[in-house]
This record gives C-alpha cells, structure tokens and sequence, in this order.
C-alpha cells in the first residue's frame, strides 16, 4: 500500500535534485518539504481511492477463508 507514495516521493526528491543543480540559487530544502507533504498526501489520497475496494472485499471474506483453513 505504501508503494505509490515511496515511488511519488521519490520522483519528487529527483525533480528536487535536478532544480536544486539547475537553479542554485533556490532554496531546494524549504521548497521541497511543503511540496513533499502534498505529494505524499495527494498520492495517499489517490491510493486508498483505488485500493479501497479491494480491500474491503478481503476483508469480507476473510470469515469463510478462516472457517474453510479451520476445515469447518
């Protein structure tokens, strides 16, 4: 679950990188935080908006899945 926000943040510690070595005089570290904590939080957004589905249909059926490892 955490593998779309790790891949969005670090395409955007590498767009970071590349404006911190473009534009020097920019200060890449007082940029970049706020920018981060919106990415991750869109990303997260984003991700539970498409998994969310799949995991509650886990989660119902978790109960026949036990019952059937149980052999009940």
């Amino acid at each position: 679950m955490a593998l779309p926000v790790m891949a969005a943040l670090f395409l955007t510690d590498m767009t970071l990188g590349l404006l911190a070595r473009v534009a020097p005089q920019i200060q890449v570290f007082f940029l970049g935080l706020p920018v981060k904590i919106w990415i991750a939080l869109v990303a997260l957004a984003l991700s539970f908006e498409i998994m969310l589905p799949f995991v509650g249909n886990a989660i119902d059926s978790l109960g026949k899945r036990m019952l059937g490892l149980l052999g009940a």
